[in-house]
């Protein structure tokens, strides 16, 4: 006689279709105001923030992050900072497809009850483990597992808010003409392969777009390229010429004059201003 004990595991979509890439993590003390200005980012965040405070200023809203608070802040979704006394905070970027395809996820989530403290020492754990690794394929997989940790009780917070609907597939239609946008910055976009792409009425894509992102599709778009070309002004040794092409201006007078309208400077300004960072 055979004695046996199973146990069959109900399927989770959110689960079954988790991915996260690593992006960046680090510890950063704040003196005086950021130097970007409005604008989306490819990217979700985590902060825990130790000391002081500081605002983040969306289409129709301001979010307050305050001292002893844990964040999670949705990708793609414009927003500026906005100083208002010294601060630190740890962080941690990743991005997920899965997470950015929930459709509460639209705007920043305060960690609520008891786990955020435990969640704060698991973020300082993480960012002192990362410090430490040489990106071999185990220090990796550790430090994947632990951001699966620290991302448990924000995905249980949003079960608890949607009735455990947190099937990404039910919002995939805009996740996948921003996954289209962010993959394409370098050639040219056309507003109307995004609406067929996210399977929408025309009506219904531009209103669900606007309400989600806070942006039309169109100005959605300059702000990503111009946001791009930001980045690289920066951080590479590209001439203007090559950032203007990697971001899909031809053109490069198009370019200056985009990036103005944008950043209020030129991007020569702009390079000489913000190096520092």
């Amino acid at each position: 006689m055979e004695e046996r004990k199973t146990k069959d595991f109900r399927p989770n979509a959110l689960l079954q279709s988790m991915d996260t890439v690593l992006v960046g993590c680090g510890v950063c003390t704040q003196k005086k105001p950021w130097p970007f200005g409005y604008e989306p980012h490819p990217f979700i965040r985590i902060y825990y923030l130790e000391k002081g405070c500081f605002d983040l200023m969306f289409t129709e809203t301001i979010f307050h992050l305050e001292a002893g608070g844990i964040y999670l802040i949705p990708a793609n979704i414009p927003f500026s900072y906005l100083y208002r006394e010294e601060c630190r905070h740890l962080y941690i970027h990743f991005s997920s497809r899965s997470i950015d395809g929930i459709g509460i996820f639209n705007q920043p989530v305060r960690l609520t009850g008891e786990a955020d403290r435990s969640t704060g020492v698991k973020i300082e754990h993480f960012i002192a483990d990362a410090f430490r690794s040489k990106d071999s394929i185990r220090e990796n997989m550790e430090l994947r597992i632990q951001l699966f940790r620290i991302l448990i009780p924000f995905l249980e917070q949003f079960a608890s808010l949607c009735g455990h609907d947190t099937d990404p597939g039910r919002y995939d239609g805009l996740s996948k003409v921003v996954n289209h946008i962010e993959q394409n910055l370098n050639r040219p976009i056309n507003v109307r392969d995004l609406h067929t792409l996210s399977a929408m009425r025309r009506a219904d894509f531009s209103a669900h777009f606007r309400k989600r992102y806070g942006l039309p599709p169109k100005q959605y778009i300059c702000m990503r390229r111009i946001s791009n070309a930001r980045n690289l002004l920066v951080r590479t040794e590209m001439t203007l010429q090559e950032i203007a092409s990697a971001c899909g201006y031809e053109d490069l007078f198009l370019f200056f004059r985009m990036f103005k309208k944008y950043t209020r400077m030129t991007p020569t300004e702009f390079r000489s201003r913000f190096r520092q960072y």
